[in-house]
């Protein structure tokens, strides 16, 4: 895959286009921004060169500071901080009843390295429960005004779900159906002419009101056949994963899902790796990685983020206690098969 040919999907507006006049002082982000001052509003008419200055600029910027009170910043904050209040009546519930719950993924990344401030909209909120405890989180959810529907585009409400349907997914599942809710709220003036924000999930212009679908993912596993072990490790009331783990987990996800040719958004993915990894005890990632032979995952995602200017000694360098281990099959599966063939292409 060449850094000029990314799919569609890599290219999340929320992170990638709109992001853009953040930061015009960024030479990456001359090119793309040259396109947005000329009226290209649609990331669809953005040229393959601009889309690569895009993915350059979007990484690069997880090194900078995320506080500045712009428009965009503003309405990330705003769906946030309804996501996490949403949720957080639940999990007083839970906690209240013994039952522990914690964030992961991006909802803990969000709220632990990045100090609250998302780079962007989340498209739902992951908490962990534990299995035996489904039933009491589910009913909980419901109590608290979440439906396990899905949303209809067109009516932008949700509409009801066969209860065989929840059970066909949820049967041998790592997560519960999805639980939603519906809130609303006047749009920023300044964003209701930028058509691309309002046409991804979780938000949706109707008018000059914001529909914001809250969207709680209960995960009683991790997903892709991650152990889930880690993950609970540390006091029993910590609300979220441990950063470290956090950043295994990523990157394990990252590196399984390019190797699967599974392409999601993946430069969120790497936005939260290029914040966690300063902060994570790297120790602890390296002996996750060694329990669960994803030594791999991590080598490489690791390195990859290095290269767009992470600080950080070599990944290889803090293995060599390890022996080096490049040429085991383990390290060599996504080029053995065809999959990867180094860092993404845009990284050179």
């Amino acid at each position: 895959m060449s850094g000029l040919d990314w799919p569609d999907a890599l290219f999340d507006p929320l992170g990638d286009y709109t992001m853009a006049p953040l930061s015009p002082h960024l030479p990456l982000a001359l090119e793309a921004l040259g396109s947005w001052a000329t009226g290209k509003t649609h990331i669809v008419e953005l040229t393959a060169s601009e889309r690569e200055a895009m993915a350059r600029w979007r990484i690069e910027t997880a090194f900078e500071d995320l506080s500045a009170p712009t428009v965009f910043q503003t309405l990330y904050r705003e769906v946030f901080q309804r996501q996490k209040k949403a949720i957080e009546a639940v999990r007083d519930d839970l906690a209240y009843l013994d039952v522990a719950s914690r964030y992961y993924k991006g909802a803990a990344v969000i709220q632990t390295v990045l100090k609250g401030e998302p780079f962007s909209v989340m498209r739902d909120i992951d908490i962990l429960v534990p299995p035996e405890r489904a039933s009491l989180a589910r009913a909980l959810l419901l109590r608290h005004g979440f439906e396990q529907s899905d949303f209809d585009i067109t009516s932008k409400n949700l509409r009801s779900t066969e209860p065989a349907r929840i059970a066909a997914y949820e049967s041998g599942s790592y997560e519960l159906y999805a639980f939603s809710k519906i809130e609303r709220f006047k749009a920023p003036p300044e964003l209701v002419r930028c058509p691309d924000l309002w046409q991804r999930a979780p938000i949706w212009l109707d008018n000059d009101e914001v529909v914001l679908l809250i969207t709680v993912d209960v995960h009683l596993r991790a997903a892709n056949d991650i152990p889930v072990e880690p993950l609970w490790t540390g006091s029993p009331d910590r609300p979220f994963v441990d950063p470290s783990v956090e950043a295994w987990l990523l990157a394990t996800r990252y590196y399984l899902d390019l190797v699967r040719q599974q392409p999601r958004p993946v430069l969120r993915d790497l936005f939260y790796l290029a914040r966690l990894f300063p902060k994570a005890d790297l120790s602890r990632c390296l002996d996750l990685a060694t329990r669960y032979e994803t030594l791999p995952a991590l080598f490489y995602t690791y390195e990859t983020l290095r290269q767009f200017g992470m600080p950080g000694a070599p990944m290889d360098e803090r293995c060599l206690t390890l022996g080096d281990r490049r040429n085991d099959f383990g390290w060599q599966y996504g080029r053995l098969c065809g999959r990867l063939d180094g860092p993404p292409a845009f990284v050179a």
